[in-house]
């Protein structure tokens, strides 16, 4: 790989990730102000070498960017995405289960989508 098209490669990378972490951002703002929710909280997930040893964090493969709780005590689980991103195997997996028990699981791209799914979400995962 050239070392011009490298350059480019992560320029754009930057950008999708700028990108995710504006819609993020904006979506914590969104939730922190509404009152229907009682706390939200942006989880950390990775991997990381720790005195030479592959160390895993956050709750699990898959765990969405956002956590939190509704104010009627339903749990809250929210996956950023930009507009073109793909929702992974290990996240789809991870907000079925949140559905399945009850909580309330999105995947949004923009704060609109986040204030249809707190105003319309029933069951099933938003926005897949």
């Amino acid at each position: 790989m050239s070392h011009k098209f490298e350059q480019i490669l992560t320029s754009e990378v930057r950008q999708i990730l700028g990108l995710e972490t504006k819609i993020q951002k904006d979506i914590l703002s969104l939730l922190i102000r509404d009152e229907n929710v009682a706390w939200v909280h942006r989880c950390n997930t990775g991997k990381a070498l720790v005195n030479g040893r592959a160390v895993e964090f956050g709750l699990g493969k898959g765990t969405a960017d956002i956590i939190g709780q509704m104010k009627g005590g339903k749990f809250l689980a929210v996956e950023i995405k930009t507009p073109k991103g793909k929702v992974s195997e290990a996240q789809r997996l991870w907000l079925n289960r949140v559905a399945m028990h009850g909580g309330l699981a999105a995947v949004v791209r923009s704060t609109e989508d986040m204030r249809n799914a707190l105003k319309h979400h029933h069951t099933g995962v938003f926005g897949i």
